[in-house]
């Protein structure tokens, strides 16, 4: 069986991918994962797939097939003409135009989602007989949109994670007042709400200190940034500034920003944390690398409970989640307070990665899957597991079971579209309204 990935690296052109096992060298998470898992394919299950990867540049990519394509409209072309049996697409790029092309093509695809996709392109995958599955890494991904049109297509495959790279040989001592935030600095990824919680983390825990890894461009290398060189100007202007300023202009003396660090660099640094945090807004969120990365470092993750956190952290077992400012300043101070209790969590962490998101067994649904779509076969329900009561998740599922009893139903809006017109209206009804700062501002 073939199958076709394509990596859009046209704004990160000198980022070495050549060595996933090593983790992600310093960029997005979809690109990543669009390089990694055809190379754990091929590692794990070369007697059964061949993947092929189409990208912008190819000169710095791992050990599998690669072509080159300027975009993923070519890259499907290109495996039509190579006779692949499957193209699988991160449904980051013009999601409406693949679609269109997987039925000119006939080319069976899948869109893998990373990230939330609008709900116009899920019905245009609804629609189409050839745009055979959309896969969700985590459960609660999966639960937002289980009663949309396009849920009799959706399917649940984790992340995969190699813990090889992260995991600590021995058990090692950490340095207890250090926090590292690691993520894209961008309003998205929350990390001011880390920035503004930090004077009362500090009033708290005085010898806290604060280390950052990543900047304004993590998915564009040309992004141009403000004076602290760490974020746009903007960000830094309204976000960071505020909170993080010392006297003379620059960041407090207990406020380091690390950069990128590209290729394994990182890894020490976030094993010597004794907290971790990642996006605090969990806004976008669905597989968080980041939070995978920490707990496999054997270090603790604070963040809110949202969304992909709710999967990727085990709350008060490899880390701590909460849903307000207050929440985020006692939850890091806690674990600042109790190095016994950090470490705790820290080794739980790196069972629970290394045991839920083995590459072998991702490889493995993953071939299962794709032996479904090239047969064509209907995708089973996923049994939602857990967190009824977050999100409205009780009236997506009872939205979805009407639409699974009467399937003309499908037609009618989710609980999300529905959502999103509301918010519409009152929008338009309220033009300015003021916004109150809360966590997942």
């Amino acid at each position: 069986m073939k199958v076709a990935f394509y990596l859009n690296n046209a704004r990160v052109p000198d980022v070495d991918l050549t060595a996933p096992e090593n983790g992600n060298p310093g960029l997005g998470g979809t690109h990543f994962l669009a390089t990694a898992l055809p190379w754990y394919m091929a590692r794990f299950a070369a007697d059964r797939v061949t993947p092929i990867l189409y990208a912008n540049h190819t000169d710095k990519l791992p050990a599998v097939e690669t072509r080159q394509a300027d975009d993923v409209l070519a890259a499907m072309r290109g495996a039509k003409e190579e006779g692949c049996d499957c193209f699988i697409d991160t449904a980051k790029e013009t999601p409406v135009d693949v679609v269109a092309e997987a039925d000119r093509l006939r080319l069976p695809t899948v869109f893998w989602i990373h990230n939330i996709v609008r709900h116009g392109h899920l019905r245009a995958a609804a629609r189409s007989p050839w745009v055979r599955r959309v896969v969700c890494s985590a459960g609660e991904a999966l639960d937002f949109i289980r009663d949309h049109a396009v849920g009799p297509k959706l399917a649940l495959i984790p992340n995969g994670f190699d813990t090889s790279a992260f995991a600590p040989e021995t058990l090692q001592e950490k340095d207890g007042r250090t926090v590292v935030y690691l993520g894209n600095l961008v309003k998205q990824k929350g990390f001011h709400l880390l920035a503004r919680a930090w004077p009362d983390i500090l009033a708290r825990c005085p010898d806290a200190r604060l280390r950052v890894i990543g900047t304004g461009r993590l998915y564009d290398r040309s992004v141009p940034l403000g004076p602290w060189g760490v974020a746009t100007d903007t960000y830094e202007q309204r976000f960071l500034l505020p909170y993080l300023a010392a006297d003379n202009g620059q960041p407090l003396p207990s406020v380091d920003f690390l950069g990128l660090l590209e290729g394994t660099d990182r890894i020490p640094v976030m094993r010597d944390a004794a907290v971790g945090v990642v996006n605090p807004s969990g806004q976008t969120e669905n597989c968080p690398g980041s939070a995978l990365e920490f707990q496999a470092a054997g270090t603790p993750v604070v963040s809110g409970a949202y969304w992909g956190l709710l999967d990727t952290v085990i709350h008060g077992e490899t880390g701590l989640l909460g849903r307000t400012d207050q929440d985020l300043v006692d939850n890091i101070c806690r674990l600042l307070e109790d190095r016994q209790r950090a470490m705790a969590m820290g080794r739980r962490g790196t069972e629970y990665v290394s045991t839920h998101y083995d590459y072998r067994d991702v490889v493995a649904a993953w071939i299962a899957l794709l032996g479904d779509v090239s047969a064509d076969r209907p995708a089973s329900r996923v049994s939602p597991t857990k967190h009824f009561w977050r999100h409205l998740k009780w009236l997506r599922l009872a939205n979805e079971a009407q639409k699974r009893a009467v399937p003309l139903l499908w037609s009618l809006p989710s609980v999300s579209e529905t959502e999103n017109f509301i918010r519409a209206v009152k929008k338009n009804l309220r033009p300015n309204p003021g916004r109150k700062a809360f966590t997942r501002s």
